[in-house]
Formats: C-alpha cells, structure tokens, sequence
C-alpha cells in the first residue's frame, strides 16, 4: 500500500504566461511557499481571464468522487479536498494545468488550454491517471480551511500531516476542448487515513537536495512505521517502480541517500 506521495526533486519548472510580467506585473525573483486553501492558489493564471491574448479555459465537474478509509470502507461524506493536475511542457518543465474543488461525492473547476502564449491543455488532452501528467489530492480533515503549501518556485506540494490522498485514480476524463460548456473529469477514486483521536498519521517525504556529487538526501519522516521501503522511476511514463531498499525509522526523520545521474527522478515511500 503506497502512501500516493510523488515528488519531483530535480528539473522542476512550473510555466505560466509567456511574457507575463509584462502583463499582470513584475513577479518577484524568489517565490515563497503559498498555503494551499484551493486548486486556484496552484495554478498561477486563469488563462479565460487574458481573452486579449488568446488566453482559453474550460469549466469541469467530476459527480462520482468515491474514496475510501484505511479500512477499504468508502467515506460517504468527504471533507473539502482540492485536487491538481501537473502536466510536463516540450522544454521539459512541469505546470498545473488547472483542478478541482470539492467535497462530499463532487467537486468542480476548471482547467487552462494551451496556445502561443499560455500553458495548458491542447484540444483532447484528458487527465486520466495513465496519461503522462499526475494529480496531487488533499483533503481538509483537520477542518482548517487549507490542505498544506504550494511552491511555484520548486514544484512541492507539501500536504499537512495526514491530509494527502494516497493512490488517487481518476478515469474517464473528458477530452479537452473550449467553447462547448462543462466538461465531465471523469471517475475519481483514492483512499485517506481518517484519524482517531490522540492518534500519529504516517506521512510525508520531506526536503530532498543534492550535494554537489550526484547524491540526493532525502529526509523521511514516518509515524506509526518502524520501516518503509524507497522506490524510485525516471519518468512518469515508466510504470515500474525500482526499489531502492527498505530502511528503518530513525527517530523523526530519517536520511536516506541515492545516487544517480539522470537529470530527473521521482520518489515515493511505501510501507515494507
């Protein structure tokens, strides 16, 4: 059982409007981590909102939203959740593409279309979980009307303790396409730990950096786990995971080493 938490550690490039400082704004030179309260703090521009370049967008919804508890049980009635779709540009850098709001067995949204001047989807796109893209999900099971950070600058989505939702399915999305109204996202499935009282969650996979000699460190933090195992793949379109060990849970955080020399790696942490 996976805990759904796919991080991109190198290469991370999340585009937005072409010449968009000359637009809405002179951008700051360093972002900083924003609290994520909605799929719209994700993604930097609503690209309907610039019509005067070319700028498209379509509205979603998604009506069959079926999660489950750790037991396998589905959650007849969600907390809020936000979810966002991160799709890679032909320069090799990432960008969400738009998401969905929502709660109970529903949520809507939207998501951008791609032209000359914007990022987004081209026409018959689809989102579904095999499509070369992934989702990040979290829900608000704390109830403090947010579900963790997003930075623009590195491409992490860092969810609150034990509000990600792990081993999201989406199927039957929509192709993409502007002017012809709604759009259907499909099927949407996943599962969260809903917690008891007084009890630790499992979560997260925490900073990751390299020192100069290939080697990436990874932080790991763990409760209610004595062990986990690290897997690693090259590319989202790579359905195999390579396992790169089981490890013990050291205190808080644990360290754990990998070297390589691709250019991009995506990790994630499963129980062993």
């Amino acid at each position: 059982m996976t805990n759904g938490l796919l991080k991109k550690i190198k290469g991370v490039a999340l585009a937005g409007i072409v010449g968009a400082s000359a637009m809405v704004g002179t951008e700051e030179a360093k972002a900083v981590p924003i609290p994520w309260n909605s799929f719209e703090d994700c993604v930097k521009y609503h690209n309907s909102d610039y019509p005067q370049y070319g700028g498209k967008s379509t509205d979603y919804v998604a009506n069959s939203i079926n999660f489950q508890d750790q037991n396998g049980n589905a959650v007849v009635n969600n907390p809020a959740f936000s979810l966002v779709y991160i799709v890679e540009t032909s320069s090799g850098g990432w960008f969400v593409a738009g998401g969905l709001d929502g709660s109970g067995n529903s949520a809507s949204g939207w998501f951008n279309a791609k032209s000359p001047g914007f990022t987004g989807f081209v026409d018959g796109q689809t989102a579904n979980t095999e499509d070369v893209g992934y989702w990040e999900a979290l829900i608000d099971l704390n109830g403090d009307g947010r579900y963790g950070t997003y930075d623009s600058e590195t491409g992490l989505f860092i969810a609150d303790p034990g509000e990600r939702i792990h081993n999201l399915q989406v199927s039957n999305f929509q192709g993409f396409q502007t002017g012809v109204g709604t759009l259907s996202a499909g099927d949407v499935s996943g599962w969260y730990t809903v917690p008891e009282p007084n009890s630790v969650l499992l979560f997260a996979l925490g900073a990751g950096a390299l020192d100069g000699t290939n080697i990436i460190r990874l932080q790991i933090a763990v409760t209610n786990l004595s062990s986990f195992r690290l897997e690693c793949r090259d590319s989202l379109t790579n359905t195999v995971w390579a396992s790169l060990g089981t490890f013990a849970a050291t205190g808080a955080v644990t360290e754990v080493s990998d070297t390589n020399t691709v250019p991009t790696r995506f990790y994630r942490v499963v129980s062993p």
